[in-house]
């Protein structure tokens, strides 16, 4: 395998490097999303992973300035390993956020929801 040359090192570094206020923005937005979630009931269960996922994004942008300071490809390979994470917990997050979502609908969503108790007859007027 070939060694990585720095010209590259940089060109692959450069749109994170200059997006770095964003992802930083990005994960204070989340952690204070986690935080909020933390504030319900059954949040408080599942509210540490936007935490962790806004804790990620803050090393993303840390390991994205590194990697542009050194042009050495470890601090290349740990950017993208961190994006590798992000993307994991993130995935799994939508995945069992869907779920739930799926599960509150088909269950009534609470009282009120329109689970199959609460749907109307077939030809029935609509409720006043």
């Amino acid at each position: 395998m070939s060694e990585q040359t720095p010209a590259v090192s940089a060109e692959l570094v450069a749109p994170l490097y200059q997006a770095r206020g964003w992802v930083r923005a990005a994960g204070v937005a989340i952690i204070f999303h986690g935080l909020l979630l933390g504030m319900t009931q059954i949040g408080l269960l599942l509210a540490w992973v936007p935490v962790w996922l806004g804790i990620v994004a803050f090393g993303i942008a840390n390991a994205a300035e590194s990697a542009h300071e050194s042009d050495d490809p470890a601090s290349v390979t740990l950017l993208h390993r961190r994006l590798r994470l992000f993307f994991q917990i993130l995935a799994a997050l939508a995945i069992v956020g869907l779920l739930f979502g799926f599960a509150f609908m088909v269950l009534g969503g609470g009282e009120g929801g329109m689970g199959p108790e609460r749907m109307p007859a077939p030809g029935a007027p609509p409720a006043q």
